[in-house]
């Protein structure tokens, strides 16, 4: 009698083991795929980054620093000119 219930018992935790692996993996898969891309990617980047020397990377983070501040009077020219033409004309009205 014993031996039948410890027969059960185990039967009902090997089918939840196999039942919460199969669910686990299939929950997990798209996270660890997602989480495998990310890894590759940074590790790509540091593989890039790792044969500049200082002053190359001094560059280009000043490159990117004249880029911001024209992309930034870009924004501010495009918003005063939208401005501009949003404003009715003086000569049209009475």
């Amino acid at each position: 009698m014993e031996q039948e219930i410890a027969m059960m018992v185990f039967s009902v935790i090997m089918t939840l083991i196999v039942f919460g692996s199969i669910v686990g993996t299939i929950l997990l898969y798209p996270l660890v795929k997602r989480l495998g891309g990310y890894l590759e990617a940074k590790s790509e980047e540091a593989r890039a980054l790792a044969g500049r020397s200082p002053e190359d990377l001094e560059r280009l983070f000043s490159s990117l620093e004249s880029f911001g501040r024209r992309l930034k009077e870009l924004e501010e020219r495009q918003e005063f000119t939208e401005k501009l033409l949003a404003r009715p004309k003086s000569g049209d009205q009475g």
